[in-house]
């Protein structure tokens, strides 16, 4: 025989299941479908997060782990680099006289 404690559980089971089922027949059809739709539009999906938000996002991601960290790698050391040069050292470049350095109001 089933003692009391044992009917209690499995009748626990059999009620969790029947939820189950219902709510799985519940989310077939057309109506259900859209509506599910609906709710997955309003959770803020991470393709429409932007900006500092999305990198760290993606910097979690496994699969663009090493490109993140390559990204950061090449990014500072980029800065780096920038903040070395000196005022003398961009008097001095043509490429940062052409291109960067603030031309005289009348100049080309």
């Amino acid at each position: 025989m089933v003692s009391a404690a044992e009917a209690t559980e499995i009748d626990n089971h059999f009620k969790q299941r029947l939820q189950q089922s219902k709510e799985r027949r519940a989310a077939r059809g057309k109506d259900a479908r859209i509506a599910a739709h609906h709710a997955r539009l309003a959770k803020n999906p991470w393709r429409e997060v932007t900006g500092l938000k999305f990198l760290v996002n993606e910097a979690k991601t496994p699969g663009t782990r090493p490109f993140a960290v390559g990204f950061a790698v090449i990014g500072a050391f980029a800065l780096y680099a920038q903040m070395g040069f000196s005022d003398e050292m961009k008097a001095n470049s043509l490429y940062w006289q052409t291109f960067h350095a603030k031309k005289p109001a009348g100049g080309h």
